[in-house]
């Protein structure tokens, strides 16, 4: 698979409150960003509720919360078994399909 570069305009203060979250998370911004691409790519569709209410920060449902948790949760594995010289190696193609197939089951 062939990458390209792409430059996008950001406000720099949620830039660094988003790379402060991801850090604790394990993850970096262009990690974050390729996950969303994917995520738009493989659903068809942007992978969260957009909505002009003023409480943005509010999961658009209970599924929707779960998904998030269950992602959370693996992303803090991955991150844990990222440090282990023994764990078997993923692209992150057969990673989020792995996700997918797991929410899928929820």
């Amino acid at each position: 698979m062939s990458s390209v570069n792409y430059t996008v305009k950001l406000d720099e203060a949620r830039k660094k409150q988003a790379e402060s979250v991801l850090k604790e998370l394990g993850l970096n911004l262009s990690v974050a960003i390729n996950a969303y691409i994917n995520a738009i790519a493989r659903k068809g569709e942007i992978p969260f509720k957009l909505s002009l209410n003023d409480n943005s920060n509010a999961v658009g449902n209970i599924d929707d919360f779960f998904i998030y948790k269950n992602f959370i949760e693996l992303m803090s594995i991955a991150n844990s078994q990222s440090k282990d010289k023994n764990t078997k190696r993923y692209t992150l193609e057969q990673v989020l399909s792995n996700f997918d197939s797991r929410v899928n089951n929820i």
